[in-house]
């Protein structure tokens, strides 16, 4: 009976003990996931940042181009608006010409935005073509691979259709030349039968 107990009780301290160690290797494996997550999530939010402030720089940049490009054609359109635009009341002559001008500036303020628009059109026509172009001249160089694979099986196929024929005369020769010397074998004997006869 005692020795049941002392059976049962190494079994239980070998269960506690292994239930121990499984609990401190789980305990670390824990530790290690926590500590590769914080590491993990302190890099990409370190890359978070740097990816915006390279982003409100490009856009910083972007700004600063579209006012260079627009603002001198903003500020001539704009001043020649304003000295259109400014009563003349002293000289009614200058109204029919100021308004034609106006308008002539409105046509060209609209022609330029036509202009624009047909340029990136075309602009993507011409990407377009290209890209086909491409495929084509690629499409171009595989046929002419194949074709100069299929030149060369052929001319491989002439050499051996020319031997072919070749072994072929020297077969009908051999065969005419036995047939022609059967022929006179066949002949001597019917000549020997009718002389013995």
């Amino acid at each position: 009976m005692e020795e049941l107990t002392e059976n049962f009780n190494m079994k239980m301290e070998n269960h506690i003990q292994i239930l121990y160690q499984r609990n401190l290797v789980s305990e670390q494996i824990h530790a290690e996931t926590k500590d590769g997550y914080k590491k993990m999530k302190e890099r990409l939010d370190q890359e978070n940042i740097e990816l915006n402030d390279k982003a409100s720089a490009f856009e910083a940049e972007l700004r600063k181009i579209r006012e260079m490009l627009l603002e001198p054609v903003e500020d001539a359109f704009s001043g020649a608006e304003a000295v259109l635009k400014k009563p003349n009341e002293d000289n009614e002559n200058l109204s029919d010409p100021i308004s034609r001008i106006s308008n002539e500036l409105q046509f060209a303020k609209r022609w330029i935005t036509v202009t624009k628009d047909d340029i990136k059109k075309l602009k993507h026509n011409v990407d377009g073509l290209k890209l086909q172009l491409k495929g084509k001249e690629e499409k171009e160089l595989l046929l002419g691979e194949e074709v100069k694979d299929k030149e060369e099986v052929l001319l491989g196929l002439s050499k051996e259709r020319r031997e072919s024929i070749r072994q072929l005369c020297i077969l009908i020769d051999y065969h005419r030349g036995r047939y022609d010397h059967l022929r006179e074998a066949i002949s001597k004997k019917t000549v020997h039968i009718k002389r013995v006869a």
